[in-house]
């Protein structure tokens, strides 16, 4: 058991708000079981750490390395990939509208924003391919010949 990275997972527990108790219920885990990690019992599991950076946005590499935020940074910092489709929806709804005159900025801002959401998705693609690689390695690190 690394007691660096048990610290760092407290810490890290700690900073968003989470309490033990409601850590273990979201893993649906004993408290216990959180408890035990905050106090050296045992090593954190890696389910409880890809909880963490699924649902808080936790970087791995700062857990196991200490270097780097804490928060890993995502396509949503800039945009909200899920929300994009309802804000195309909307631009092209009012291009359609003979009405307005803004429609050429309209379609420009258009294609600026699906530039955005797919640059958006393959960033967020190579940060989980990334972040699972690096948590995997250092798991379980090649064997020495």
């Amino acid at each position: 058991m690394n007691k660096v990275i048990n610290d760092r997972f407290k810490e890290f527990r700690t900073e968003i708000g989470v309490s033990v108790t409601s850590l273990a219920q979201e893993l649906g885990k004993a408290r216990g079981s959180i408890y035990d990690i905050d106090n050296y019992r045992r090593a954190v599991h890696t389910d409880e750490i890809d909880y963490l950076i699924e649902k808080y946005n936790l970087n791995a590499n700062w857990l196991f390395t200490g270097k780097g935020e804490k928060f890993q940074r995502t396509s949503t910092d800039v945009i909200d990939a899920k929300g994009m489709p309802a804000v195309l929806e909307k631009l092209r709804k009012l291009l359609d509208s003979e009405d307005h005159y803004l429609v050429d900025e309209l379609k420009v801002e258009i294609e600026r924003l699906e530039t955005i959401e797919k640059a958006s998705e393959e960033f967020a693609g190579h940060m989980t391919d990334l972040t699972n690689m690096n948590v995997f390695k250092l798991l379980f690190p090649p064997k020495k010949k």
